[in-house]
């Protein structure tokens, strides 16, 4: 916390040294992952497959000059992973599926930022993504009457508020792009966010917990605590670690500076 006061602090600094200040929104579209080594370790049983979410906020750059400035931003956004696999049935018939672990968080963003003479800028700093919500459902299945079977109470899972997932994450992030102006006092900007998450994104349960099933474990949560094969596998719990690669295309209205 203290380093988001640091933030505020610079931000205020540079209102009062009358540079420029950046008001705006943005959107942003990203490729989203959950990265955990039991799920790795599956094959073809559970495997990672590419996901893709949106998500947007408000934000104030505050410049202190030319070339340095802060960021503190407040915006919805939403971590999933799609995970694939084949499961063998009794009679030896292959069931191929896709299932969607999505978290849907309030995020809080502290960035330093630098900024080049042609409108070409980097950014650095932490990221708090609190919990809103979870889902988890099955998107396909090529024996439809099998999913319950498969999948039991898992099939559907909606709105599940941390339970499965960590109430508070911290990502780091670096981001780079290019703002340019599009009228007077009007900005737009293009640019590519990372992050990275630090802590573990799903809520660990002990070993009690898991072999009494209580709580009932959501389909991610029951491969991170699983190691491989999950058919056949017991209980070790690994860290889950989430990750972020986001398109971001905003708008800004500019107040003083040069």
């Amino acid at each position: 916390m203290k380093f988001f006061f640091s933030i505020l602090f610079i931000a205020f600094l540079g209102i009062g040294m009358n540079a420029q200040t950046m008001i705006g929104a943005r959107g942003q579209v990203s490729n989203t992952w959950m990265f955990n080594k039991n799920l790795s370790d599956n094959g073809d049983l559970v495997d990672y497959k590419g996901t893709f979410t949106g998500g947007g906020g408000i934000s104030v750059i505050q410049y202190l000059n030319e070339t340095v400035g802060v960021e503190v931003g407040l915006g919805v956004n939403t971590v999933a992973q799609r995970t694939q696999g084949e499961f063998e049935t009794f009679f030896g018939d292959d069931i191929d599926y896709v299932y969607e672990t999505s978290v849907d968080y309030l995020e809080i963003t502290a960035l330093f930022k630098a900024l080049s003479d042609g409108g070409s800028y980097f950014e650095v700093g932490p990221m708090i993504m609190l919990n809103q919500s979870e889902t988890e459902n099955v998107i396909d299945i090529s024996d439809p009457d099998l999913e319950d079977d498969i999948f039991g109470t898992q099939t559907q899972r909606d709105n599940r508020v941390a339970e499965d997932f960590s109430k508070t994450l911290l990502f780091g992030v670096i981001g780079f792009g290019v703002n340019f102006d599009v009228a007077d006092n009007l900005m737009a900007g293009v640019g590519l966010r990372l992050a990275y998450s630090f802590s573990d994104s799903v809520e660990q349960v002990t070993e009690d917990q898991y072999n009494e099933g209580d709580p009932d474990l959501g389909w991610y949560s029951t491969i991170a605590h699983t190691d491989a094969p999950l058919d056949e596998g017991e209980y070790d719990p690994v860290t889950t670690n989430a990750a972020i690669a986001g398109l971001n295309i905003a708008l800004y209205y500019t107040i003083g500076g040069n």
